[in-house]
Formats: C-alpha cells, structure tokens, sequence
C-alpha cells in the first residue's frame, strides 16, 4: 500500500507541473525593425507562469495562406516569476528570401521541452525585403527531339530571373514520367508538344515555354536494284532503292555476305 501510494504522488506531482505553465498568453511584439538584410524583433512574454518559452513564426509570401507550420524560432528564456519578460532581440537575415516581395509572419509563445504547449498565434505583421524581383523566364528543351517509340526524350525545364524554389507543369502529363518537376521522361508514339508553365515561390510572376518532341517509325530497308545488271571492268552502274523510309547508306563488297564498307556520299 505505501508503494501505491508514492506511485499516485509522483503522478499528482507531474500532472501539477504540467499544468502550472499554462495556459500561455500570447506574445507581444514591441518594435519591428528592418535594416538592410536584418529584420530584428522584439519580443515579450505575457505567460504568467515561471518556465521555459520560446516565440515561434511562421513567415510566408504575402499573398499566400498561412499553412501552421513555424520556420523561425526566437532565443529560449526561462522565466524567474509571474512578470511580463522580454526575449533578446531576434534578428532574422531576410535577404536570403525573394527580393522586391511583401512577406507576412505571425508568432506564438510555446513552452519547452514537456508538455509541448502553444499560445494563440499574434495579429499578422508584414515586411518587405530590400531589392528587385526580376520576372522568371524560361526555356526548355528535349534530347533527343527526334525518337523512335519506345525510345524515350529527356525533357528540361530552365528557368532564369524570379525566385524559387519553382512550380513546375507541364501538359500533356499522360505520357509524361511526372508532370511537376523540371526534367520529366517524355514517352510519347506520335509527335507532341510538351509545355511547360513554371511559376516562382511567391506565384507572383510564371513563364511558359513549349518543346516538340518528333517520332519517327522503325526503318524500312526496301529494295534495292541495279542497272544493268551485269557491266565490265570500269563501266558504271545505277543504284535505285524503292520502298524505303529511314536514313540511307550504301555500302560495297566484294562477295553477296561482305564484309561491307560504306560508298562515301552514298546517301540518297
């Protein structure tokens, strides 16, 4: 009875703890300042309870939804008592994000390590990063563009400009090994066009570029005749060859099984 006992205490002691840090107040933000690449935040904690928190954001294009997934973590503090606290001052380079574009982030206050328990998110605050979005442009490209089924094409997208990581579709998709990424095997059995829309991180600018790929059936070997038929030493003859399809070679030697060299220029 005495061990049950110290068991259902340690239990009461842990459920205590948990609940003592929170729940957690939302945090407030006290200045926001950009300054070249450096966005720097200030923080304060409203939980009135003496753990360990840290602010988490969530930063994302302006025009985008917020999908609840944090990306920016501020500096962990461990509070001595009830009062309001403040964060040391986060600082987040933003020049490794897209130039020229409106970004929006909100935070919470969440405490650690166990129970893993967060705030409401704050209001949205937005900011925009130094610099020049250069519209995306885009070629594409398909080796080989000639083929003959099954062979396949290996299809390239390119683009240049924008901001990525980059959106890419192309269409038709049914003969297509993925329709969302840069470099797609094309599989086609008649001639296509593939098309490819890619559009930056933000969605704020796309370009679209095409490329054919050609197909070409098996060859045909045809018959082949000469004339006349018999000649002497030194005399020439025609060769014709009907019925064919396919690039053509001609060839020499000296009995009906070769072996057999190519006749230079030989080709129609």
């Amino acid at each position: 009875m005495r061990l049950i006992v110290v068991v259902v205490s340690i239990l009461f002691s842990y459920q205590k703890l948990a609940v003592a840090c929170s729940p957690i107040a939302i945090p407030t933000l006290n200045s926001q300042t950009l300054t070249g690449c450096n966005l720097d935040l200030q923080w304060t904690s409203n939980t009135t309870y003496a753990c360990q928190y840290n602010i988490n954001m969530e930063i994302i294009c302006a025009n985008l939804p917020f999908t609840g997934v944090d990306n920016y973590f501020a500096t962990f503090i461990v509070k001595p008592n009830s009062n309001p606290m403040a964060y040391p001052l986060q600082t987040i380079n933003i020049c490794a994000l897209c130039p020229g574009v409106t970004y929006k982030f909100q935070a919470r206050e969440c405490s650690s390590p166990s129970p893993f328990t967060c705030s409401l998110y704050t209001p949205t605050y937005t900011f925009t990063v130094p610099g020049v979005l250069t519209p995306v442009s885009l070629t594409t490209s398909a080796t080989p563009n000639i083929i003959c089924p099954p062979q396949t094409s290996q299809l390239l997208a390119t683009p240049s400009g924008g901001c990525g990581p980059f959106v890419y579709a192309w269409t038709p998709a049914a003969t297509l090994s993925n329709p969302n990424i840069s470099n797609p095997v094309a599989s086609p059995t008649v001639n296509t066009t593939y098309t490819c829309t890619v559009n930056d991180l933000c969605q704020l600018t796309s370009a679209t570029s095409s490329v054919t790929v050609s197909i070409v059936g098996p060859p045909v070997a045809g018959t082949a005749s000469v004339a006349p038929a018999s000649v002497c030493s030194g005399q020439t003859v025609t060769l014709t060859l009907t019925g064919s399809s396919g690039a053509i070679q001609w060839q020499s030697g000296p009995t009906s099984t070769g072996p057999w060299t190519n006749i230079a220029g030989a080709t129609t």
